[in-house]
C-alpha cells in the first residue's frame, strides 16, 4: 500500500481504504512497508481504522477465516524479507482449514514468473501451502504474474495492482 513505506502513506491508505464503502476489507503489508516493519504488528494494526491489518495471523470476517503472512525470500534491503529456510518457520504457522491465505508474495510456481522467465516465489510457501490446503491463496508482489491459477485443490490469485513500472490500473480485484 505504499511507495516509501512512510506514516502519511500508511495514514492515506487506510483513510481511502474508508471510501471503498464494504463492510470489511482485510489488509496485508508487503516489501515495501517500512513503517508496518519497523512499527510492529500492534501499532500497525491500530493505525487502521478502515481495514483488519493481519501480519502472521488471522480472523474469521463474515464466516470466513483468512490467515496472511508479509514475508517473501530476501532479495536486496527491503521489509518483510526472509531466507527460504526462514520461512519454513515463518510459514509453518499458517493452520490448516483455512477458507483464504493471504500472503504478500506468491508460492514457487505459481504465479510467480518475472519477465525475465525466474520463478521468484517460495519454496516453502509452496510446500506449506500443499501440507495445508487453503480454499484460496491470494497474493501479489510478481507484478508481471497477475492472473488466477486453478491447482484443482486450492484456486490462487496474484492480485499485484501495479505492473513492473509501478504503473497501476485502477482496479480493485474482488474475490
Amino acid at each position: 500500500y505504499s511507495a516509501y513505506g512512510n506514516l502519511q502513506e500508511l495514514l492515506e491508505f487506510n483513510q481511502w481504504l474508508g471510501t471503498l464503502g464494504f463492510a470489511d476489507v482485510v489488509v496485508c503489508a508487503g516489501n515495501h512497508d517500512r513503517q508496518a516493519f519497523t512499527s510492529g504488528f500492534e501499532h500497525t494494526k491500530s493505525l487502521f481504522t478502515n481495514a483488519h491489518y493481519l501480519q502472521d495471523s488471522e480472523i474469521t470476517v463474515q464466516g470466513v477465516r483468512i490467515y496472511a503472512s508479509p514475508y517473501t525470500p530476501t532479495f536486496g534491503s527491503w521489509s518483510f524479507m526472509k531466507s527460504e529456510s526462514e520461512l519454513v518457520e515463518v510459514y509453518s504457522k499458517i493452520p490448516e482449514s483455512l477458507d483464504v491465505l493471504i500472503t504478500h508474495g506468491p508460492a514457487r510456481g505459481i504465479l510467480d514468473r518475472t519477465d525475465r522467465g525466474v520463478h521468484a516465489g517460495s519454496l516453502a510457501l509452496l510446500d506449506r501451502i500443499k501440507a495445508v490446503v487453503p480454499k484460496i491463496h491470494i497474493s501479489g508482489h510478481i507484478h508481471e504474474a497477475r492472473g488466477e491459477f486453478d491447482s484443482g485443490v486450492t484456486r490462487s490469485y496474484n492480485v499485484a495492482s501495479l505492473d513492473k513500472y509501478y504503473q497501476g490500473d485502477g482496479v480493485i480485484i474482488e474475490i
